[in-house]
């Protein structure tokens, strides 16, 4: 229906790709509809950002012809990547799963493909694979509802979304019939994101026996197999572990009630395969990868080929471990570990992330060896490149690694953090990153200094992970000025980048900005998108917590300038929104804060899982956003969502689940579920002793929120007591006048007051106004408290009215209309 053009965008500098409408020959209705397809592919795509999904820059019409303006993917189709040599299962179920995850952003979009086939796969020369020519794309629904098609005007229209529109003429059929599912061949049956599953079925099943699961030598043939679910075993000599074929034969059932219920959960099936079994150890399985015959109807049997036993020369990489993440190092950790409460549970999911961090290390060496030694998919240079980025994680590794094998009380509860925290091994494989910065001098002394200085910023960040700030932030205050010193930007744009989030964490929001401001200029001196985009990104938040609101926006556009450039990064893009999202909250804009956490939050679980710490805060920013807004019911389901992930991943009573649970009783308050609060303050009053002893303010700050929700309940008496505990913590942990203390001198005043001892009630709220901050609500509880106590007392009466009055002003611009309503009344009756 189109034909693809390559071109030249001059405002951004970059080739793109242009896909136009044919129009010779073509009727005037098929042209309407076919322009009516390729809107609604680029409205689809649009839609989504995903690094395995292509994207889409512009449409729009050229004399009468519509186009759409999209990434430019230099590389082959699936089909091609096939062909191109042997592949063994494991390289095979890996890239056409990443296919799969930018399907099943589409259909987390409610989007479904309808025509998922291998030459609708582009796989780059990054070896990242793309889903494209989502011509098919519509809602869930059915698929033989009469044509309907707009005018063209109306196609230009901003208001009008030709997702919309049944595109298809009743019951005709759309899709590739050797990969279309059962109720595709029914024109008119409802179809959803179940037949894009079962298309994926049978591409990734093509691709690993060599042939196709369905028979039939014609159209009829094929159909007639499909919709009776005969399955052809897979070929005897086809070395695939037979897990694969019972994942893929549930996914190719008739009913799509048998399938999976959502594509997700078939990837995460076949991902686990991908991970090393014991038996393994002992006997490799290899694939077998065939080549993919792809025709527009009927089926074709594809050639089997056997592949090659992996090539020595590029074996062992785990090897250069030793004394970097070994037995030795592991057992001098666990013992470290040991002294701590719940050491060994941290101990064992510490270990695990840094097991996987390892795994994934070694398998990144030797097929980056492999690619220029063996398959000669990559020049030398480019090896040597991605060598240089794997020796550096390396480095980190091992530094780490050190720190924890002496870990204190605070670095056992990181630790998982810190070990999740290290730098991607992924991003070493990333060509196009590496090469485009600025070459390395050539004079050997200062390329040492250079990798010198590059190793120190990698123990830097593993310091940043270990939450050691102050340490990683003289560390890299110096590694700053050596960097200039040597005049090489990407390094000093790195230097800088790490400066200022380490200046952002350390609450110097004002010098974190200008450090990341200067990184961004390096970073374009050294031509490295990825360092600029990262600044950037870094800078807004910098600049939110700053108050400057203004530069903050300024820099957003910049970073999203950077990343439309750059092209599916989507955890770059998930964190921009997150930050975004920080300084569109903090103007008061928290129904957009909430839509763009909201699609952050499901490009990082897409991208890195639900129990990833970047997804978990991009979760918990969108609860506190939820909850300013009044969405009790959804703020409260995705912090008990969130807390379950962050106990599978840190244990069952980790003292970073005390923030998600004290939250979440705050939340379960506005909620008046006060039995509920009551058991999640208890659970964090559990955590924080534990952990922490009994003198400790997150103690003192949990048996305020008790003795809230005492009050709430009228149980004045008990508020009381648990205030005082409060109270009593606080004079032994907190300077004199801190602000902390107003909270419980407010907390006994009002509870005094509901005991009916206005008197003793008066002096404690006075204490608590005197140091009570700028924050509206928290003023007006305290002077609508003084309020009532002036009152009561039966003296000072204007003053009681002047506190309502101003109590009253303060709950509006805090945003708490029904609570000043109450004051309203109380000043109606007294007035």
């Amino acid at each position: 229906m189109g034909v693809v053009l390559s071109a030249y965008d001059p405002q951004l500098d970059r080739k793109v790709a242009v896909k136009m409408l044919k129009a010779a020959g073509v009727e005037s209705q098929d042209t309407e509809a076919a322009r009516a397809r390729l809107v609604r592919e680029a409205q689809a795509l649009a839609r989504l950002a995903h690094p395995n999904v292509v994207s889409v820059f512009d449409v729009g019409t050229v004399d009468d012809q519509v186009f759409i303006a999209m990434e430019y993917v230099p590389g082959r189709t699936l089909s091609g990547w096939l062909k191109e040599r042997p592949r063994r299962w494991h390289e095979v179920v890996a890239l056409i799963c990443a296919a799969g995850h930018g399907l099943a952003a589409a259909h987390r979009a409610h989007l479904i493909h309808r025509d998922f086939k291998p030459d609708n796969v582009l796989v780059g020369q990054d070896e990242r694979p793309r889903v494209t020519d989502f011509g098919l794309v519509g809602r869930e629904g059915p698929i033989g509802a009469p044509l309907s098609t707009p005018a063209q005007e109306e196609i230009a229209q901003p208001h009008f979304s030709s997702l919309q529109l049944p595109i298809t003429s009743s019951g005709t059929v759309l899709g590739t019939p050797a990969y279309m599912a059962p109720e595709q061949f029914h024109g008119g049956q409802t179809v959803d994101a179940r037949a894009d599953q079962f298309a994926f079925a049978v591409v990734l099943w093509e691709a690993l026996y060599g042939q196709r699961p369905f028979g039939g030598t014609s159209y009829f043939a094929l159909r007639k197999n499909v919709l009776a679910g005969e399955l052809i075993p897979p070929p005897a000599e086809a070395q695939v572990p037979e897990g694969l074929h019972a994942l893929l034969s549930r996914a190719l059932s008739v009913e799509p009630d048998q399938r999976y219920g959502e594509l997700d959960e078939l990837l995460r099936g076949l991902t686990a395969r991908l991970e090393p079994q014991p038996a393994l150890q002992r006997r490799r399985v290899y694939a077998v990868a065939a080549a993919a015959a792809v025709l527009a109807a009927g089926v074709a049997a594809a050639g089997v080929t056997l592949a090659l036993r992996p090539d020595p020369r590029c074996k062992g990489s785990e090897r250069l471990l030793q004394g970097v993440w070994d037995a030795d190092r592991r057992a001098a950790m666990k013992r470290a570990y040991s002294a701590y409460p719940d050491g060994e549970t941290s101990f064992e999911r510490t270990a695990g992330a840094l097991d996987d961090y390892a795994r994934r290390w070694a398998v990144s060496r030797d097929d980056t060896c492999a690619a220029t030694r063996v398959r000669g998919d990559q020049p030398e240079s480019v090896m040597s490149l991605k060598m240089e980025c794997l020796d550096l994680r390396l480095h980190e590794l091992q530094y780490l690694t050190t720190l924890l094998a002496a870990a204190d009380q605070k670095l056992v509860e990181r630790g998982v953090d810190a070990a999740t925290g290290l730098s991607s091994v992924r991003s070493c494989a990333d060509a196009t990153s590496l090469t485009q910065e600025v070459p390395l001098p050539e004079e050997s002394k200062a390329r040492e200094a250079i990798r010198q200085l590059k190793e120190d910023l990698t123990e830097v960040n593993a310091l940043r992970g270990a939450g050691r700030y102050k340490l990683a932030l003289e560390k890299v205050t110096a590694a700053v000025e050596h960097a200039r010193s040597l005049g090489y930007p990407p390094v000093e744009a790195e230097a800088l980048l790490v400066q200022g989030y380490l200046l952002d964490k350390t609450g110097d929001n004002g010098r974190a900005a200008d450090a990341l401001r200067l990184a961004v200029l390096a970073a374009d001196a050294g031509r490295s998108d990825r360092l600029r985009a990262r600044a950037a990104i870094e800078a807004v938040f910098a600049l939110a917590l700053h108050q400057d609101y203004a530069r903050a926006e300024e820099w957003a556009s910049q970073a999203q300038a950077v990343l439309d450039r750059k092209v599916g990064d989507a955890e770059e893009q998930g964190d921009l929104l997150v930050n975004v999202a920080t300084l569109h909250s903090r103007e008061g804009q928290d129904a957009v804060a909430a839509a763009e956490l909201e699609r952050a939050r499901q490009l990082l679980t897409s991208e890195l899982g639900h129990d990833d710490p970047r997804t978990l805060n991009a979760a918990g920013n969108l609860a506190y956003v939820y909850q300013k807004l009044g969405r009790l019911d959804e703020a409260l389901a995705l912090l008990q969502e969130t807390t379950t992930s962050a106990r599978r991943r840190l244990g069952p009573d980790h003292p970073l689940l005390v923030p998600r649970l004290y939250a979440t009783a705050l939340v379960q308050l506005q909620r008046h579920d006060y039995g509920s609060a009551h058991r999640s303050i208890d659970e964090v009053l559990r955590i924080a002793r534990k952990h922490m002893g009994e003198q400790n303010v997150q103690v003192a700050n949990a048996l305020e929120i008790k003795a809230t929700i005492f009050q709430e309940e009228l149980h004045y008496q008990d508020a009381l007591a648990t205030y005082r505990q409060a109270l009593a913590i606080q004079e032994k942990v907190l300077r004199p006048g801190d602000q902390l203390f107003s909270y419980s001198y407010d907390g006994i005043g009002q509870s005094l007051l509901g005991l009916g001892h206005p008197e003793q009630a008066h002096p404690m709220l006075e204490k608590a106004l005197a140091i009570r901050g700028t924050n509206p609500e928290d003023l007006a509880d305290t002077h609508f408290a003084l309020a009532r106590t002036l009152w009561q007392l039966g003296k000072q009466k204007a003053a009681a009215l002047r506190y309502a009055d101003q109590a009253m002003g303060e709950y509006r611009r805090a945003g708490k209309a029904e609570r000043a309503a109450g004051v309203e009344g109380w000043l109606a009756k007294r007035k």
